[in-house]
């Protein structure tokens, strides 16, 4: 008798056909082998979509290089468009050579016969044609300045090194010009047939004996200046030489690599040197910076004083910290140039022997349109603001910081006026001081030896001054007889002074008024003015400075301000 489990048991493998299909391992193998195969054929058939002559990667290097090519074509296309309009349509071959021998994009221009061996640009005369080859690309430009791409060109170039390092400003030469002295260094691992450095005395072709080559050469600053190497088998390496006018600090590490610059001798003149935003020095001067107590070291020195331009930018300086037992202390410690738009923020804190202040210690050129609000104290003669002494300009600069000192000659602008010019400039902090105590400057003129006529003109003062009953003054601390110039000034009577200036209880042009007159002096004060609470809108228009609920902002207690703080 047969069981019914045997029976499905025994029929389990057969077709529908009554065929047997066999054992199911046989099968799968089967199917394994199968899809083997088939995955094979695919990703050969993807390989060669991605890989092969007309695949996906190399169809995308041709459209990259294609891309570069046309943009390469669109750049000389757009320098001869400029030279044909500066030409008013007649330019020529010849004229396009001039422009682009001087491009150090443009290593090779040359005529049609001097393909092989290139060797310059002065051989092409009255070609039909010639070939530049720009970046690597060569193209070939008709007398109608029509451009068409050749090939690419590779090793159009020698294995030349070549760099410049600034070495110092050497000022203005006979024709007025501010010019740099730069090195420059050429490096090669090929052998060097010339050198051509390009000078603002002129063309220097020299054959080098030795590698690495160097040399000193003057250029104007702002101009630009082309290194030509050529190595001996014609092959040709251009570098532009360019110190240029303006440059940018937007770090700390980028702000001190200025400051060391400076005190190791690069004046800077003919140079403008901005800022690009607010610098906080908290992370290398401090009471505690990694443990230790670090001062800041001033910008320039009187061996080696600032002679460029700094324009701050209205960016803020957080965090200077100065604990000096020298004199001249600040964020400038010696300037003959121009400080500009620079503010210290209250957080600062300078303590120095003598004549220190938060912008400059020693000023000998110009500053302007600077605002202290930090705590300035000195234990020797000279606490100011803005400036310790000043030979040159100070003008539409601010001082909100508290200003000590114990000895002589403190204010709120400029500690020691000595043959300097203040003029719109006002003062609204606590100045605290012992002898020559002033709103805006301790002393004024000099009777030593020269005769020295300090000025001070359009300033107020609104902040609390001490000191001496017979040497403290709204204005004017002390000055020496005849040697001081003082024109429209004005201080807020209650403040602590009795005269305009002390040492010589007198007014001297300086006149003491009261709040609200004062309050209301924007336009006496001059042009440079005007009343807080006012703001210059898109259409240059002066209108209330208001907020959303409509109130008045004041950023001066109501009292004048300058223009400038609240421009744009």
């Amino acid at each position: 008798m047969i069981k019914l489990d045997e029976v499905n048991k025994k029929n389990r493998y057969v077709g529908c056909r009554g065929r047997t299909l066999g054992d199911p391992k046989a099968i799968t193998l089967i199917a394994l082998v199968i899809t083997i195969v088939v995955l094979i054929i695919l990703a050969g058939v993807a390989i060669n979509l991605t890989l092969g002559e007309n695949g996906i990667l190399n169809r995308a290097k041709d459209a990259k290089l294609k891309y570069q090519i046309a943009q390469a074509k669109e750049e000389l296309d757009l320098k001869i468009a400029e030279l044909q309009t500066e030409k008013q349509g007649t330019a020529t071959l010849n004229d396009l050579v001039d422009i682009l021998k001087n491009e150090t994009d443009m290593d090779y221009i040359v005529s049609l016969t001097e393909i092989a061996s290139i060797t310059g640009v002065d051989t092409i005369g009255d070609a039909k044609e010639i070939y530049v080859v720009y970046k690597i690309y060569q193209f070939k430009v008709d007398d109608k300045l029509k451009t068409e791409f050749i090939s690419i060109v590779e090793n159009y170039a020698p294995d030349v090194t070549i760099t410049s390092n600034i070495k110092g400003y050497e000022g203005k030469n006979a024709d007025g010009k501010y010019i740099a002295k730069v090195e420059v260094k050429v490096e090669s691992k090929e052998l060097v047939q010339s050198i051509e450095l390009e000078t603002v005395n002129g063309t220097i072709t020299e054959v080098p004996t030795k590698l690495p080559y160097t040399k000193e050469i003057e250029v104007e600053i702002g101009n630009k200046y082309i290194t030509k190497v050529t190595a001996k088998d014609g092959k040709v390496k251009k570098y532009v030489v360019e110190e240029k006018k303006e440059e940018t600090i937007g770090s700390v590490s980028e702000f001190v690599a200025f400051r060391d610059a400076v005190n190791s001798g690069l004046t800077y003149e003919g140079k403008t040197i901005s800022l690009t935003q607010d610098i906080d020095l908290s992370s290398i001067c401090g009471e505690n910076v990694n443990g230790e107590q670090i001062s800041w070291e001033p910008i320039g020195t009187r061996s080696n004083p600032f002679k460029g331009t700094f324009d701050g930018n209205k960016n803020i300086i957080n965090n200077l910290y100065i604990n000096s037992t020298q004199g001249g202390q600040g964020l400038f410690g010696c300037s003959n140039g121009t400080i500009t738009n620079v503010v210290i923020e209250k957080n600062g804190n300078v303590l120095a022997q003598s004549y220190s202040a938060a912008i400059v210690g020693s000023n000998n050129g110009t500053i302007k349109r600077c605002i202290n609000n930090a705590t300035i104290k000195v234990t020797g003669n000279g606490s100011g603001g803005i400036a310790g002494d000043n030979y040159g300009m100070i003008e539409e600069c601010v001082n909100n910081g508290h200003i000590i000192n114990n000895q002589y000659n403190c204010a709120g602008i400029c500690s020691y006026n000595q043959n300097g010019t203040i003029q719109n400039c006002y003062n609204t902090g606590k100045i605290e001081g012992n002898i020559n105590v002033g709103g805006i400057t301790g002393n004024i003129g000099n009777s030593a030896g020269t005769i020295l006529v300090g000025k001070v003109y359009n300033c107020y003062s609104t902040g609390t001054i001490s000191g001496n009953t017979t040497s403290k003054g709204g204005i004017i601390g002390s000055a020496v007889s005849g040697l001081y110039d003082v024109k429209n000034t004005y201080w807020l009577l209650g403040t602590g002074a009795t005269y305009g200036m002390g040492y010589a209880n007198s007014n001297s042009n300086a006149t003491g008024v009261n709040q609200n007159t004062l309050k209301s002096y924007a336009t006496t004060l001059g042009e440079t003015y005007v009343a807080d609470g006012k703001i210059k809108n898109s259409k240059g228009e002066w209108v209330d400075n208001v907020d959303e609920s409509g109130n008045i902002i004041y950023i001066n207690a109501g009292y004048p301000i300058l223009k400038w703080q609240v421009e744009e």
